[in-house]
């Protein structure tokens, strides 16, 4: 029982970490559009980063040739069906008048809450069986999660939300990943295997590509602050390179 509870605490940890990124709607700038700009630029460098580096190339390693394939083709079955879910999503928030940044900040929850499903399911059951490798698994996900809830609560609180829907969206992006790790745990572990955590892993990363390249980063196009989004890029990139180096 003291493995579950560790367990739980660790994937608490690591799907809760976007709560620290929230913080950053009480950072206050001189130049409001520049700000979003960097946020939503140094989110989307990450979130990229993550995917292309870290997440598909992890996947194709855990996948046997023939599901490597069912996952690649996967990959771009996902993309269409995102693209179709997120048009639905578009129509239903433009019909109560929301705007575009609010439905950024709305489609970056949803996105995030699906991409903290596999990750919740691979550290609980990692962190029962292996503390050390679960408790690395846990704070290379929380470093990563910091800048994903910057894309959810940046957004939301900008387009004039409020902090509490912000804390909301981005505390329900984040739980998903205990929740999973727990039912997970009770209902399928012993079916957990390297080809089912793979292929969630492309999933994941599916979603947070499109996510990226035709939400976010249209998104920061808009504010015309290249400064700020070179930087937001670069220090995205940055983050995400020391944190791979520390975590090994």
């Amino acid at each position: 029982m003291t493995n579950f509870y560790t367990s739980l605490l660790l994937s608490s940890f690591a799907g809760l970490s976007t709560l620290i990124g929230f913080l950053g709607i009480y950072v206050k700038p001189k130049n409001r559009y520049s700000f979003i700009s960097f946020s939503l630029s140094f989110s989307l460098a990450v979130m990229l980063c993550i995917s292309l580096f870290d997440l598909i190339p992890e996947s194709l390693k855990k996948l046997n040739a023939s599901v490597a394939i069912l996952g690649i083709i996967i990959f771009f079955i996902i993309f269409i069906v995102a693209d179709k879910l997120f048009k639905i999503i578009d129509r239903v928030v433009d019909r109560k008048n929301e705007k575009t940044l609010y439905k950024v900040g709305l489609l970056s929850a949803l996105v995030l809450f699906l991409h903290n499903i596999p990750e919740g399911i691979l550290t609980f059951n990692t962190s029962y069986t292996n503390f050390h490798l679960g408790f690395k698994i846990a704070l290379a996900i929380a470093l990563h999660n910091i800048p994903e809830g910057i894309a959810v609560a940046i957004p939301v609180y900008y387009a004039n939300m409020g902090k509490g829907r912000a804390l909301f969206l981005t505390f329900i992006s984040g739980i998903s990943e205990p929740i999973a790790g727990v039912l997970s745990f009770i209902l399928i572990r012993n079916y957990i295997n390297m080809n089912l955590i793979g292929m969630m892993m492309i999933f994941a990363a599916s979603l947070m590509i499109f996510l990226s390249v035709f939400k976010l980063y249209p998104e920061v196009l808009t504010y015309k602050e290249k400064k700020s989004m070179y930087y937001g890029f670069v220090i995205g990139l940055i983050l995400f390179i020391i944190s791979n180096y520390i975590l090994g």
